[in-house]
């Protein structure tokens, strides 16, 4: 849905189609490392790939941190630094603590974008 949501915003700002393809190219890229990197460390056990999906996941706001502001990399950091502490210490809510971790820098990213001015 933020996918779509963001072409569909690109293509309202007027960006060109290979601004788009860009955004495409990135998101499969980023997906098939994650798909690799789960092949290989499949032996590990599920809750460390749940936590290398999680902060993943994170590295695009960490990215955008550079473009749009420090909030975003704020929030993926700290996602970051809450999926590994969530890791060593949540046991048994560890996927509980990443879905929280996720919705709030969701959040807090959204709020970083409104106040940015996007609509």
């Amino acid at each position: 849905m933020g996918a779509s949501q963001s072409l569909s915003a690109d293509r309202a700002a007027g960006y060109g189609s290979e601004s788009i393809a860009i955004f495409v190219a990135i998101f499969l890229i980023l997906a098939a490392y994650g798909v690799a990197w789960s092949y290989l460390l499949a032996p590990a056990g599920h809750d460390r790939i749940a936590v290398f999906w999680a902060t993943l996941m994170m590295m695009p706001y960490v990215i955008a941190g550079l473009w749009l502001g420090p909030i975003f990399s704020i929030c993926g950091l700290a996602g970051t630094g809450l999926c590994f502490g969530a890791f060593f210490f949540a046991g048994t809510w560890l996927h509980v603590w990443i879905g929280a971790t996720y919705g709030a820098c969701l959040v807090l990213a959204g709020l970083g974008l409104k106040r940015l001015g996007a609509s």
